[in-house]
């Protein structure tokens, strides 16, 4: 009998430590969302990358995916407005477990022929195991000097 109520007295505790952890993250996220916007961050729109960035800021990059169709390196390496140039590129490389985003090898391959600073990108499913995701990861990508630390996209 004791154990079973020690059983209920650690699931209470965990949920009372789940939810302040929870609250805790939203109340983060409020605090950075409300700094950011106090900040009034600037953006100009650059016609040659179709996009806007924000002004302070003087190294630029863009993410690309399978969604983004064909990316053609060699004009995106030649893409200059204004003085401003892209210096980087995050590749989205895989998704779940098994998921490897269709444009990645030629991405990948693209972006190191064309000498551009490159970084490789995992798409993360919360309702997939996270071992088996960085197994796909690690798997799909070989990592190179010179290239940017993986990054998770939650």
């Amino acid at each position: 009998m004791t154990i079973v109520s020690q059983s209920k007295d650690a699931t209470w505790w965990f949920r009372i430590g789940g939810g302040l952890f929870t609250l805790l993250i939203l109340i983060g996220i409020y605090r950075l969302s409300t700094i950011e916007s106090k900040q009034q961050i600037k953006f100009k729109k650059y016609n040659e990358f179709d996009i806007s960035i924000p002004e302070p800021y003087l190294i630029h990059g863009i993410d690309v995916s399978a969604h983004n169709g064909r990316v053609s390196w060699d004009r995106v390496k030649l893409m200059e407005d204004n003085g401003l140039k892209l210096s980087f590129a995050f590749i989205k490389a895989t998704e779940g477990y098994a998921k490897i985003d269709l444009e990645f090898p030629r991405n990948w391959a693209g972006t190191k022929e064309e000498n551009m600073t490159r970084g490789a990108y995992h798409f993360f499913l919360a309702t997939k195991n996270g071992y088996d995701q960085a197994q796909n990861f690690i798997q799909s990508v070989k990592l190179e000097a010179g290239d940017l630390p993986p990054v998770l996209d939650i």
